[in-house]
């Protein structure tokens, strides 16, 4: 029997200092699901990414997290200075105690996928650009076949044809490996292209405002169902209130 993988906070709170950031904070998230959270800047959207992976702890049991393994992939692609492109790849592989030939040719492997070339591998990452080191970044996050990845606005900064290029690769590795993803956008065409649920989080402290759910398999999801179900989601009240979309009257043109 398959093992129930579930990420799941109950009744989250957490505070820095003086000042709450987060309150009662209820998500789940299953074995080959992908949700996403949004919400505008300063809602307390990574700080709950980090709680969930373990990076910030928390004073109460609040956090339940039945997978096995995972892995990250933020806007900052965070290399490795000293290292290859290549041995940046592997260096989850190294951790595990994998021997060098063998990692050098997985992380070789998945490069390739990612439409990394073997000069661009033997580079450093001060010599790559911005968007070869997002794609060696994203390698090295699948390359230990993780259960569950963590997305911190890692397609923010990229141009839209390698946005989108990423954004499919992660997609069919979803739909074909089933990978859980938990995922932290202010896009919310983002959040429509790659995710089964969408929670809303808007105030201070953060609370979760609102859920929906995106049912149509992520393969299917082509450029109108992704463009009318944002503008759906854009007439909410929930996200017009969160983003703060709601045009005053006073200030309303003639």
């Amino acid at each position: 029997m398959e093992k129930l993988n579930i990420l799941q906070t109950k009744d989250l709170n957490y505070s820095f200092g003086p000042n709450q950031v987060l309150k009662n904070i209820n998500i789940s998230l299953n074995k080959g699901e992908v949700i996403s959270i949004v919400g505008p800047s300063g809602c307390g959207k990574t700080t709950l990414l980090r709680i969930c992976a373990g990076l910030v702890k928390t004073a109460n049991s609040a956090i339940i997290n039945t997978f096995h393994s995972c892995s990250f992939a933020f806007q900052d692609a965070r290399l490795l200075p000293w290292q290859t492109a290549l041995d940046n790849i592997a260096f989850g592989l190294k951790a595990q105690g994998i021997g060098r030939d063998e990692r050098q040719l997985k992380a070789t492997a998945i490069a390739e996928r990612f439409n990394l070339t073997m000069q661009d591998l033997k580079k450093f990452p001060q010599d790559l650009s911005g968007g070869m080191r997002q794609r060696v970044s994203f390698a090295r996050a699948l390359i230990t076949q993780p259960d569950l990845l963590f997305l911190d606005e890692p397609f923010s900064a990229l141009d839209i044809g390698l946005k989108r290029e990423l954004q499919q690769i992660l997609i069919e590795q979803v739909c074909q490996q089933r990978l859980s993803a938990f995922f932290i956008t202010h896009d919310l065409m983002e959040a429509v292209l790659m995710s089964h649920r969408i929670y809303v989080i808007s105030g201070s402290p953060g609370e979760v405002t609102q859920q929906f759910s995106i049912p149509l398999n992520q393969l299917k999801r082509d450029d109108e169902f992704v463009y009318q179900e944002t503008a759906k989601l854009l007439n909410h009240p929930a996200i017009m209130r969160s983003f703060e979309l709601v045009i005053r009257k006073e200030h309303a043109c003639n």
